[in-house]
C-alpha cells in the first residue's frame, strides 16, 4: 500500500488536468517550489501520523489527492520553509492523536510567523530603546527632579 505522499506525487505526475482545471490553475497555480513543500510536508506528516494519515486517501481517486496537495501547496507558499518545518515540529504536541486539517496546519504556521514577528518588532524596540541618547529615554519630569538633586548636592539654587 501506497502512503499518502506517494500517492500525492503519481497524482502530479500522471494525472493530465481537464482544460476547466487548467483555466482555473492558471490564475491560482503555487509554484513548483510550493509543491515541493507540500509533498515534504505531507511526508513528514505521514511519518509522524502514519495510518491515520493515509487512512485519509483510502478511497480518493488520484486527481482529488492531486487538488488536495496542490490546495495545500497554495497556502503553504505563503510561509517560509523554516515556519512550515517549526509547525511540523510542534504538531506531536498540538495535535497527539490525529493530524491536523489544512486549516489547522494553517492556523499553527500564523501562530509561528507571528510569533516570530513579535519577537523581532520587540528585539528592534529594544535595540532602539538602547540606542537612544539618555535624554531621550527618560521623561522631562524625572529629568527635572535629577537636576534639582544635583542642584542641592553642590549648594545650588
Amino acid at each position: 500500500m501506497k502512503n499518502a505522499a506517494d500517492l500525492a506525487t503519481d497524482a502530479l505526475t500522471t494525472t493530465t488536468p481537464s482544460r476547466k482545471d487548467s483555466a482555473r490553475a492558471a490564475a491560482n497555480e503555487p509554484g513548483s517550489d510550493a509543491i515541493k513543500l507540500a509533498s515534504a510536508t505531507w511526508s513528514r506528516l505521514q511519518s509522524i501520523y502514519g495510518p491515520l494519515w493515509n487512512s485519509r486517501f483510502d478511497a480518493v481517486p488520484k486527481v482529488d489527492i492531486r487538488r488536495a496537495l496542490r490546495e495545500w501547496a497554495f497556502h503553504l507558499a505563503k510561509y517560509r520553509p523554516d515556519v512550515v518545518r517549526q509547525a511540523i515540529d510542534a504538531l506531536p504536541a498540538s495535535h497527539p492523536k490525529f493530524p491536523p486539517t489544512l486549516g489547522e496546519f494553517v492556523g499553527q504556521c500564523v501562530y509561528i510567523q507571528k510569533r516570530e514577528l513579535d519577537l523581532e518588532a520587540y528585539e528592534r524596540a529594544q535595540v532602539r530603546k538602547i540606542t537612544k541618547p539618555i535624554w531621550q529615554r527618560i521623561d522631562p519630569e524625572t529629568w527635572q527632579q535629577r537636576i534639582r538633586e544635583m542642584r542641592q548636592a553642590i549648594g545650588g539654587r
